[in-house]
Parts: structure tokens; sequence; C-alpha cells
């Protein structure tokens, strides 16, 4: 009887041993121990190494699962910037066009004036009984023509089509007076200032040019040594240096 009592106490103490095991096994929240729980430490032990197997199989399954979720809130993120961005780009781009059409629109109707203009004043102040001149404007970039430059072409009587560069001093000055009257046909001025525009010309272009001036009907101011422009004059002002004071004097 004591035999079985002892055997009984220590059966009691295996379960008590095993029963701590099952325990911890509970607070793993694995599978909760039923009668199909081993009660033996070695088989104990393997129940539990296959549960935590599949807890970490599981843990496995979750990972990408959350670094999806991640990549994909990353990717939702740059994505709603890519669009804020491009959409930014595309209003500016819309509105640089808007720009360079009303450039190219202000810029066109200024040539296409002044490129029509020009040739019929130049031939008005070049000619002569027996021939005229003639010159023209010619856009190095038709397309986006304020990134260029504009050529002027110029023939002077009886001469052949030159770039102002390869004019004389008497051909440049009325090449740019006739380039000057034409900008005033896009954009009148109540008067004009001339600093001895004459000094390269001789007494038949400045007695032209004269004549041209009377008709345009608009005011000039001119500073002159040429005679030939006093006698058409409504006032005239006179300077003189005097040699005694080393200043001049009207």
């Amino acid at each position: 009887m004591e035999e079985d009592g002892s055997k009984v106490d220590n059966k009691g103490e295996d379960n008590r041993d095993d029963g701590g095991y099952l325990n911890n096994l509970n607070s793993l929240n694995l599978n909760p121990p039923n009668h199909n729980t081993p009660t033996n430490t070695p088989t104990l032990l393997q129940f539990l190494i296959s549960n935590l197997n599949k807890i970490n199989s599981q843990i496995s399954e979750l990972v990408p699962s959350i670094k999806h979720s991640k990549k994909s809130q990353n990717y939702e993120k740059i994505l709603k910037n890519y669009e804020e961005a491009k959409k930014k780009a595309m209003d500016s781009r819309k509105k640089m066009n808007e720009i360079k059409r009303e450039r190219s629109s202000i810029f066109m109707k200024c040539f296409e004036i002044v490129s029509s203009e020009i040739g019929k004043i130049y031939q008005e102040i070049s000619k002569n009984e027996f021939t005229k001149g003639n010159a023209y404007l010619v856009l190095d970039n038709p397309t986006e023509p304020y990134l260029e430059g504009v050529r002027y072409h110029v023939m002077p009587p009886t001469k052949r089509f030159r770039e102002i560069g390869h004019l004389s001093g008497g051909e440049k000055s009325m090449a740019i007076l006739a380039l000057m009257f034409s900008i005033n046909k896009f954009m009148p001025v109540p008067f004009f200032i001339l600093d001895e525009f004459d000094s390269a010309l001789d007494n038949t272009n400045v007695g032209r040019m004269v004549d041209f001036f009377i008709k345009c009907n608009v005011q000039f101011l001119v500073i002159s040594l040429k005679p030939i422009l006093f006698q058409y004059a409504d006032s005239l002002v006179g300077v003189y240096q005097d040699p005694n004071e080393k200043s001049s004097k009207i």
C-alpha cells in the first residue's frame, strides 16, 4: 500500500511538472492542451517546437504583407507628389506657351509693319532722276524671331544689295533714317531729336531728307552744320564758341 501511495505521489509530482509546461504553452496562445496533448517532457518539447515553427511560419507570411503595405504607402505618397509636380509643370508650360505666342504676335505685328514700310521709305529718300534704292528685312529665325537677329539688306541706287555693315558712311545714314521712320509707323512719336545726322551726307541727300521731314508732319529738333537745312527751320538757334571765355554761347 505504501508503494502504491508512493507511486501515486510520484505520479502527482509528474503531473504538476507537466502542468507547468502546459501553462507556459497556454501563455503563448498555442493550441490549448487537450487529451491529445503529450504529457511527457520529450514529446511535449517536440509539441512546443512544432507550434513555434507554425508561429514563425505565420510571422514570415505577415512580414511581406507589412513591407508591401509600407511600400504601397510610399508609392502612393510619391505618386501624389509626382502628380502635383506634373500639374504644376503643365500649368507653367501652358503659361509659357501663352507668353511665347503673345510675344511672337507682338513682334511679328511690329516686324510686318516695319518690313512693309522700310522699302518704300528708303526708295523715297534715296531716289534720284535715274533710279532709286531698295531695302528689306530678313528674320534669322522665322519660327521664334525674338531669339535671333534681323538682317537689314540695303541696295543704294546703282549698286547691289549689301548688309548695312558694308555700306559707306552716307549710305549707312540714309539706311538708318529709313529704319527709324519705318519703326515710327508702328509706334509714332511726337518729335525726333537728330544730332548731326547729315554729317556724312552731301547736299543732295540732305535736300531729300528735308523734303521727307516736311511730309512727315512731325516736329524735329536737329543739330546740324548744313546751311541747306537752316533755311527750312521754323526756329533757328545759333551756338558758337567764345575764344576769350573758352565756352559756347547762343
